[in-house]
């Protein structure tokens, strides 16, 4: 298969502000149209990446162990209880609906992970197959994002407020006061 040629093996940088294509890559130097600070890369590209995904690695911790939800049973008269993400998932498993714990837990928590291991090897070990990646995680986002605009789906406080679904309640201001962050929510 052939490579694709990039910029730089053709002496081409482009100016990050105005977008201009300009000649040098051995020596930037400056844009001649806005007068910025040109780079045949850019400027610790490697290390944003690697703070990028640990940032994430880091925030998909919480997102998973943090509750985000409150479920209490319509045929139960006992009380409600917090779940968090995997415990929504063995709680759907356990009533028997174990099509939406499955999509639940491939969505929210086998994915995410899968992305996180593919991003890191791909990055470390070739570039060429992670820009591809990169394009088809963009264009599977903005295939997601015209489904959602062509299908929307109501969230869970509006279909709350339109009685398609019985009363919920919002935990965030919740965890916000037990956090001691007051009025953040």
């Amino acid at each position: 298969m052939n490579t694709p040629s990039r910029a730089a093996d053709a002496g081409l940088c482009g100016c990050p502000v105005c977008g201009l294509v300009c000649d040098g890559v051995a020596d930037p130097g400056r844009c001649p149209r806005c007068h910025c600070e040109l780079h045949s890369r850019k400027p610790e590209s490697l290390s944003r990446t690697w703070a990028l995904l640990t940032a994430a690695l880091i925030l998909y911790v919480p997102a998973n162990i943090l509750p985000v939800m409150y479920t209490q049973s319509i045929d139960s008269g006992s009380a409600g209880r917090e779940d968090t993400i995997f415990s929504g998932v063995i709680g759907f498993w356990q009533s028997g609906s174990w099509d939406i714990a499955a999509i639940i837990f491939i969505a929210s928590i086998l994915i995410p992970s899968t992305k996180f291991i593919v991003l890191a090897v791909l990055w470390r070990r070739d570039h060429i197959q992670f820009r591809r990646y990169m394009f088809l995680f963009v264009s599977l986002t903005f295939i997601g994002y015209l489904t959602y605009l062509l299908y929307p789906a109501m969230p869970p406080w509006l279909a709350s407020q339109t009685h398609h679904i019985a009363p919920i309640t919002r935990i965030i201001p919740v965890m916000w006061n037990h956090v001691g962050v007051h009025g953040a929510a």
